[in-house]
């Protein structure tokens, strides 16, 4: 049997590997996502400059008149003191579908005039499956919880 040379062995590379090793596995892992990864959350902009409200964007307004939160729809319409408004039905945590309304045979878009001030968050989007983004849901809230604090 032949004995090997063990003098020729680099002993230094061994810590560099080794230092390298250690320094990897501490390292945080990365979130495990099963199913559809998606896109990344997106943070809501607050903005209260009323000029950037456009037509096809979604928006969250506030009307007294009516009970039920939140009142959310899509921008159909722009003036320079109003938008028309294309309902959506829905609720916090279910899809939210176009609304319609029956005359006679024919199904129309329920559509509405609301003063620019009435909105309280839009170009805002919708996931995959027409639902509300948590961080949507979360302004959401606060908005109208402060409405309902300034109100009473």
């Amino acid at each position: 049997m032949e004995a090997r040379n063990t003098n020729n062995v680099d002993n230094t590379a061994v810590p560099d590997n080794i230092t390298e090793i250690q320094n990897k596995l501490a390292r945080p892992c990365p979130p495990v996502v099963i199913g559809n990864q998606g896109r990344r959350a997106e943070d809501v902009q607050q903005v209260e400059d009323y000029s950037t409200l456009q037509v096809g964007v979604m928006v969250a307004v506030f009307c007294p008149e009516y009970n039920e939160l939140p009142q959310i729809g899509k921008v159909v319409d722009v003036t320079d003191d109003q938008f028309k408004i294309h309902w959506h039905c829905g609720k916090w945590n279910t899809a939210w579908i176009p609304h319609f309304q029956r005359i006679g045979r024919k199904k129309t878009p329920w559509e509405d005039w609301q003063p620019k001030e009435s909105a309280l968050l839009w170009d805002f989007h919708l996931t995959a499956r027409k639902m509300l983004k948590k961080t949507t849901v979360e302004e959401l809230k606060i908005r109208y919880r402060t409405l309902k604090i300034e109100n009473s």
